[in-house]
């Protein structure tokens, strides 16, 4: 009978990751989370059919390509071209920050690299104890948030037009905490002579779509900027580190 309920309590929470949490193009893309079992990917893709977890998930056959072995060929062919805008600037907010016990000071006067060896990409790493379940929402992850040193140099590097992308797609204990820091990461770069555009909270595929056509990009911690970041190298851009 406890063998039963055990498994009955792994199929529960699998449905919950496929069908209820946020859409994860990351996660998918570099097949963690549950995403690395062909069984899940192919639910997944089918609940999200109009997607770009769908159009990735049929233009590889829902091929097992291992962690972090993304397609990149296929992947930016799937999200197209355009113009692009000069630069973009994703900021990786949300949970990582809205559910963290470090202020928003702690976050942009001083760098908290991660030490988590699981979650890397570009040689950037990231991760670490998430848990998004009412009401014990924390977040004691790093690696996803940059100090505001890390902008003092970007600044002097980037075009003058700038598109800042960020959002939330879960409710978190203080989303007031995104805005505080977004803000933070605006003014510093419109003090050195930046225009800055800010778009928040879009769907997911059209950030991405966004940021793999940028001609300049600045990525954050987290796959599915790091993923962005190896799209644009891919096609000849630039990524700014």
């Amino acid at each position: 009978m406890r063998v039963l309920l055990a498994i009955i309590a792994i199929l529960l929470y699998q449905v919950y990751t496929t069908a209820v949490r946020p859409y994860r193009l990351g996660d998918f893309l570099r097949q963690t989370g549950g995403f690395e079992h062909s069984a899940w990917r192919t639910i997944y893709a089918q609940i999200h059919c109009d997607s770009l977890v769908y159009k990735y998930y049929k233009a590889t056959n829902n091929a097992s390509s291992g962690f972090n072995n993304v397609n990149i060929t296929v992947l930016s062919e799937i999200v197209g071209s355009s113009e692009g805008d000069n630069c973009v600037i994703h900021l990786r907010l949300g949970d990582v920050i809205d559910n963290n016990k470090l202020t928003v000071d702690d976050l942009w006067e001083n760098d908290y690299p991660s030490e988590w060896t699981y979650d890397n990409m570009n040689g950037h790493s990231w991760g670490g104890s998430c848990t998004t379940v009412t009401p014990f929402k924390t977040c004691e992850a790093h690696g996803f948030v940059r100090p505001r040193h890390f902008f003092e140099r970007i600044a002097t590097l980037v075009p003058e037009h700038i598109i800042i992308i960020s959002g939330s797609h879960m409710k978190t204990n203080h989303p007031e905490k995104s805005q505080d820091y977004i803000q933070r990461v605006k003014s510093l770069l419109e003090a050195r002579g930046k225009r800055c555009d800010v778009h928040w909270n879009r769907a997911p595929d059209e950030d991405f779509t966004a940021m793999c056509n940028a001609r300049y990009f600045v990525a954050s911690g987290g796959g599915f900027s790091q993923i962005a970041a190896s799209v644009v190298e891919h096609r000849g851009n630039t990524v700014i580190k």
